[in-house]
């Protein structure tokens, strides 16, 4: 399948579904505004400008050039891949909203860009169109960190590997995706078992040093993670949030 080039509505749609990379940590202020949350998960949580954002040589942002749930376009073409449907379609009514307000908020950018090609052929939908999907509960600490790393940081899109075209979901966590390193754009990354294995996964690392790799970027041993993990949009996540994801992923199955 080949998608036409994407026109700004298309890009607003793109940018919706990116923002489920990370989620939000913290609870919703109830005098936040709209465009307030959708700007705290787009631009933290979702990290939507890591795929969004064009790059320049050294892997930096270029300046002036940053940036539905149901996975197709207006003229009602399909997403295809690396968009993450599976875990977009979960966004909450609220966080959905906020999201469109505020990339329709942005400073209009025209950059042509190539057309998307597919290797394998896409389907016709991704599934039955999204009805109503409630605001998390912010207080079940567990609950919340899977919907701060699945819908909204889609943190399990790139750590849980795939069985054919769908995400095998009892892998959850397990890692192992080959990734475009983009940090290196020639280079690999292959995404790391998140699951609390002590041996293949974070069973032995700290809850400092699970934030310091969300955060910063920075392993227990001092090495640096690939740019694909996009910590310099997650260092800007509320403490509440990144709590919820951590102990989140605490509460996974270990898996080997």
């Amino acid at each position: 399948m080949t998608a036409r080039r994407p026109t700004a509505h298309v890009l607003l749609v793109a940018c919706l579904c990116a923002a489920a990379l990370l989620g939000t940590t913290s609870a919703p202020s109830v005098s936040q505004t709209y465009r307030e949350r959708g700007a705290y998960l787009v631009d933290a949580l979702a990290a939507c400008g890591n795929c969004h954002t064009p790059h320049d040589a050294t892997s930096k942002p270029i300046p002036g050039m940053e940036l539905l749930r149901n996975g197709k376009r207006p003229d009602r073409t399909v997403i295809g891949p690396p968009m993450p449907l599976e875990f977009y379609r979960q966004l909450s009514d609220r966080d959905a909203e906020a999201i469109a307000v505020y990339l329709k908020s942005l400073k209009p950018v025209r950059h042509p860009v190539p057309r998307s090609h597919y290797k394998l052929s896409q389907p016709p939908s991704h599934g039955p169109i999204v009805g109503h999907v409630a605001e998390p509960n912010p207080r079940d600490k567990i609950a919340y960190g899977a919907y701060l790393a699945g819908p909204v940081a889609h943190c399990m899109e790139c750590h849980t590997p795939r069985d054919g075209p769908r995400l095998d979901m009892s892998r959850l966590g397990a890692g192992g995706r080959d990734l475009p390193d983009l940090g290196n754009p020639e280079g690999r990354t292959v995404s790391r078992n998140i699951t609390p294995d002590p041996d293949a996964g974070l069973g032995r690392w700290s809850d400092a040093d699970i934030k310091a790799a969300i955060l910063l970027g920075h392993r227990p041993d001092g090495t640096k993670l690939a740019r694909t993990m996009p910590f310099d949009a997650y260092n800007r996540m509320s403490s509440d949030d990144v709590n919820a994801i951590v102990d989140y992923l605490r509460s996974l199955k270990p898996l080997k």
